[in-house]
């Protein structure tokens, strides 16, 4: 059963000009760098505090850049507009018009259910606009733009036209617009201007009967250049202008408020896992060497012997293998605790600064911050620090899946022609998907007699066998359906071997499987093309590792059986 959704009455929002996400010396290039101090820091921001709505000026980005290199798609959906001549058409004062820069983003958190749409708009602006589709199908719309100084009336024009588009749309309840406008010659609490454009751009908001809520300088030298509108100032709270440098250095300040707004979120998933590092392995081995296995096998059917073994192996795990909760969230191998402290310390450091203004003070938060990226860096070196090549290659794609923020699975599946976004649903279009691959199974009626087979009779399921094997299992292999986890089968390799055996003998004498073993954990695997359609997927089947024990056993004595008369090529 689907867990209720929780209704929070605000959504929070994070605004900053970041001054680009690459760095400048890279800006002309067609394929740019990032500049990972600031993505790091970005992406601390996000995981730690989690605002619901991120929205970015000034992104600098280019379409060979993906949004998963810049937020994890775990936590956000990303939207963005880059800069291009059409949205960004040279300008009269050529010596200061960039073909490259600019760009706006709105990421918005995957935790919210309200049906987001792209709004279309007109070029010529660099403007992004989003409406998010409430519970009672009405609208609010969020809306950001970058905006050159040096640009005329056809921007203005621009720029004040989708407003007035956006203010008409039907059951709109609330317009929030914020960007970087570059009108530093504004006096909002007068309503005055130095320039004719910029009084046309006071009289066009008053006329839109849009309230601009920015009264502090957002930028270095003392500017109001960062402006938030609202077509009601009653629906937004908690404005704030925080200070230079603290989440992602740029010469901007960045912005922060609350939306007024009830809005249905999805159920944070929790989940039991168990600590093996703390477990107490003497004390279960211990345990599992004292059960009358002798007794638990003294049947002939292997479905009962099975299911006596796993309640037995259970009980005992749990008795000495301590669990804790986890939350289903995203967060990158190596982000660990001291990370967490280093970027505390980074913003302590940070907010002393700003109140003192102290040189001693700056030099301090400067040092943390380099500290903090140097930190970050080791440990993503030492994430793929290991010496099992199985270990090192899992560990690799765990490092690429973080570093590009990828998630396996998209938001939205769909097939011919039916979309899909729930779990339940994309699951079952999976697996009716996958059946359909599967021909009908052959029914062969060929009379076989296996009296006198010498594999039936010779098969060595023998404890000294299987504890070669479990000492060799790879931990890091996935479960199948009975949950019996490698790491348990390793390190209870000697008391597990005898009972192993006579289980395997028991079941290959008999010729029955228990179901369990008959079944798997169904994992799509993405081969090529569109990531969204199911029919790029292939299925890969995770079954219990003790099967795979008895597997090797009985794949061993028939190859060695057979290898003779295999040709070799």
């Amino acid at each position: 059963m689907d867990k209720v959704e929780r209704k929070i009455n605000k959504l929070s929002v994070f605004y900053h000009n970041v001054q680009g996400l690459i760095p400048f010396s890279h800006l002309a290039d067609e394929h740019p760098i990032l500049d990972q101090t600031k993505i790091f820091e970005l992406q601390r921001y996000a995981i730690e505090r989690k605002p619901d709505i991120i929205i970015l000026n000034e992104t600098w980005l280019k379409p060979g850049i993906l949004n998963d290199e810049i937020l994890p798609s775990e936590l956000y959906t990303i939207h963005r507009k880059d800069r291009s001549l059409e949205s960004h058409p040279v300008s009269t004062n050529s010596k200061k018009f960039r073909k490259n820069g600019g760009g706006v983003l709105i990421a918005i958190s995957t935790n919210i259910t309200s049906v987001v749409n792209i709004i279309p708009i007109g070029h010529k602006a660099e403007f992004l606009a989003l409406e998010l589709v409430l519970e009672d199908k009405s609208k609010i719309v969020l809306s950001t733009c970058y905006r050159v100084g040096t640009l005329g009336a056809e921007n203005f024009n621009a720029i004040t036209e989708t407003l007035k588009m956006l203010l008409r749309k039907k059951k709109l309840r609330k317009l929030y617009f914020i960007g970087d406008l570059n009108l530093p010659g504004i006096d909002w609490d007068e309503g005055t201007a130095r320039t004719v454009l910029e009084t046309n751009f006071v009289e066009s908001f008053a006329e839109m009967n849009l309230l601009q809520l920015i009264k502090t300088p957002t930028h270095s030298k003392g500017n109001i250049l960062d402006l938030l509108f609202v077509n009601s100032n009653q629906s937004i709270t908690d404005v704030k202008v925080h200070g230079e440098g603290g989440y992602c250095k740029s010469d901007h300040f960045p912005i922060t408020f609350n939306i007024l707004q009830r809005c249905p979120r999805k159920p944070r998933n929790r989940r039991m896992c168990y600590s093996y590092k703390n477990a107490d392995w003497e004390s279960l081995n211990k345990d599992l060497c004292q059960v009358n296995w002798d007794d638990v096998f003294d049947c002939t059917e292997s479905e009962n012997a099975w299911n006596e073994f796993t309640v037995i192996l259970q009980n005992l795990v749990n008795r000495h293998i301590p669990k804790f909760t986890i939350k289903d969230e995203f967060k990158p191998p190596w982000f660990d605790s001291e990370c967490f402290e280093s970027g505390k310390m980074k913003d302590k450091l940070h907010r002393k600064f700003k109140k003192t203004k102290t040189l001693s003070n700056e030099l301090n938060f400067r040092k943390a911050r380099k500290d903090f990226k140097k930190l970050l860096k080791s440990k993503m070196r030492e994430n793929l620090d290991d010496s099992k090549g199985s270990t090192l290659a899992k560990k690799f794609w765990s490092h690429v899946k973080s570093i590009t923020k990828s998630s396996r699975i998209p938001e939205v599946m769909s097939r011919k022609g039916v979309s899909s976004s729930s779990a339940i649903s994309k699951a079952n279009m999976f697996n009716k998907f996958f059946i359909e691959q599967f021909s009908q199974s052959s029914n062969y009626s060929v009379d076989i007699d296996f009296t006198n087979d010498a594999l039936t009779n010779n098969i060595d399921f023998s404890a000294d066998r299987i504890l070669r094997l479990l000492n060799n299992i790879e931990v890091n292999k996935a479960q199948g359906p009975d949950s019996i986890n490698g790491i348990v089968l390793r390190n209870c390799a000697v008391s597990l071997c005898h009972p192993l055996s006579k289980l395997f003998t028991l079941v290959f004498n008999s010729g029955d499987l228990p179901r369990q073993w008959k079944v798997a954990n169904v994992v799509p695997v993405f081969k090529k093309g569109d990531k969204n359609n199911i029919e790029n997927y292939r299925p890969v089947s995770l079954t219990c590792l003790i099967t795979k024990i008895m597997e090797r056993i009985i794949y061993d004595e028939l190859w060695q059986r057979t290898e003779d008369k295999i040709d070799p090529r």
